[in-house]
């Protein structure tokens, strides 16, 4: 095997994880009634104010993780082990471009012994993102500036209990009885799509869409779907760009959704910087896995940048334990909300380059308006002045996230969050002044729990018919303006 030209490992840090309580799935699901319509008419300025921020005030209305959980998560020997997390940086050099690319996940058990890495330790991808940075002449000279694109979860049909997996073909294809518990994804492209497959579903219920399951293999998965603002306003957006599109060359309402489809589709494995060497492994074409001795084949060096940390059984373990926080499988206020705030607060770190994270927050204050005190922060990038990119984030969770799990202020609410994007996520919660609540989810295998997978297209059905009736609306708003 051989490494892609210009491109390097630089290093693989690994951490011994901590044990965790029993996960689930709580995917999407939407509410949509006329009046919450009218409200998202009102917010957006009849749908042409279609940011993410626009969207705060009515996202949560439309659409949030199930109140009830759908189904438990497995993982690899479960959830009563410690494992490894990891994070692992590549490099490539292009034309004096340097560009870096951040892959995270786990593996299957902490397979180190006196300094040896068991060759048969299975690692799972969780996430990558890509850090470029680039020269440019400023007031004071040349200059690098640094930007992160496009923090992406790898999404696999693994962990989900009722699943039964479907190898199909892509396109069209009959719809065996073992189906409807096969696992999906709920990204805005696969929703879309099952609008624009709409017609011929209605017509044969023994039909199914292929594209929203796993027949296929691992997918990709913008990591600001999870959070609901987002994920609303890059849907409307793009379809809002189609149907204007449309007014000018005359399209049908096909076209327009075929169009939108085209600008939300997510990355490809295949396209990846890295594991794109990996397309032809059936470990990471089906699970976004592979053994560390098949690793080592592709990168012979692995074992000189690796880095493994784990704990001194002779000190307090930093790390959770099983059983010592809340449960995640109620359907209480707290839980829903900490469901949120785990996927959507490390969504938004990452779009600005933050990895670890500490913050309080309330809007028990004398004007009942959110403060946000911030107590500890790190990136990836070195040498960056990151106090920018904590404003851009407390202004998006301020403006996109907070609205929708306090129903836009209405309850009093005191939070600590603390986020470690390859670790665990701390979610202290006390909301209208009940006692303070604690839950821990492990960040470094959210994928597995993110709200864009579900248990079967029964999981996609009602986001499909509520997403077409604010589409209709909003084309039919525009539609009456230009006449």
């Amino acid at each position: 095997m051989y490494e892609q030209p210009n491109l390097t490992v630089r290093k693989l840090l690994m951490y011994e994880t901590g044990t965790y309580n029993d996960q689930v799935l709580r995917p999407y699901e939407s509410n949509l009634d006329l009046g919450t319509l009218d409200r998202f008419m009102h917010y957006t300025n009849d749908g042409s104010i279609l940011t993410p921020s626009a969207m705060g005030n009515i996202a949560g209305n439309i659409l949030a993780p199930a109140a009830q959980a759908v189904s438990a998560v497995t993982i690899a020997n479960g959830w009563d082990i410690p494992r490894l997390s990891f994070m692992m940086e590549v490099e490539r050099n292009v034309m004096g471009n340097v560009q870096v690319e951040i892959l995270t996940g786990y593996t299957d058990h902490v397979g180190v012994a006196n300094g040896f890495i068991d060759p048969n330790m299975v690692l799972y991808f969780n996430s990558t993102m890509v850090m470029q940075t680039v020269q440019s002449m400023g007031a004071t000279g040349r200059q690098n500036v640094t930007t992160m694109r496009d923090p992406q979860h790898i999404l696999s049909e693994d962990g989900i209990q009722s699943s039964m997996p479907y190898h199909g073909v892509a396109g069209m294809a009959p719809n065996p009885a073992h189906l409807a518990n096969t696992p999906i994804s709920i990204r805005p492209e696969d929703v879309v799509s099952r609008i624009a497959s709409e017609p011929m579903l209605s017509y044969n219920e023994d039909v199914v869409d292929p594209r929203i399951t796993f027949a296929n293999g691992v997918k990709k998965s913008l990591r600001s779907n999870a959070n609901a603002s987002s994920y609303l306003s890059r849907t409307m957006t793009a379809f809002k760009g189609a149907a204007d599109a449309a007014v000018v060359c005359n399209d049908n309402h096909a076209a327009i959704m075929n169009q939108t489809i085209g600008t939300l589709r997510e990355g490809l494995v295949e396209d990846d910087m890295y594991l794109k060497e990996f397309v032809q492994h059936e470990g990471i074409h089906r699970h976004g896995a592979i053994a560390w001795s098949e690793l080592l084949a592709y990168n012979p060096h692995l074992d000189a940048v690796t880095t493994v940390v784990v704990h001194n059984r002779n000190k307090p373990i930093p790390v959770h334990q099983r059983g010592s926080t809340e449960n995640w499988n109620g359907a209480t206020a707290e839980t829903v909300c900490a469901t949120v705030l785990a996927h959507a607060v490390p969504a938004e770190m990452l779009s600005v380059m933050i990895t670890n994270l500490k913050f309080r927050m309330t809007n028990m204050t004398l004007d009942g308006q959110d403060a946000v005190v911030v107590e500890w922060v790190e990136s990836f990038a070195d040498g960056l002045d990151i106090r920018p990119y904590v404003d851009r984030f407390l202004y998006k969770l301020k403006s996109e996230i907070l609205p929708g799990i306090t129903h836009n202020g209405m309850t009093p609410y005191q939070i600590t969050v603390s986020v470690d994007v390859i670790g665990e996520t701390y979610i202290a919660i006390s909301l209208n002044g009940q006692p303070t609540v604690d839950y821990v989810v492990p960040s470094f295998c959210d994928a597995l729990l993110a709200p864009i997978r579900g248990t079967s297209a029964a999981s996609i059905d009602r986001l499909t018919h509520d997403f077409n009736s604010i589409c209709e609306n909003v084309l039919s708003t525009a539609n009456a303006g230009a006449i």
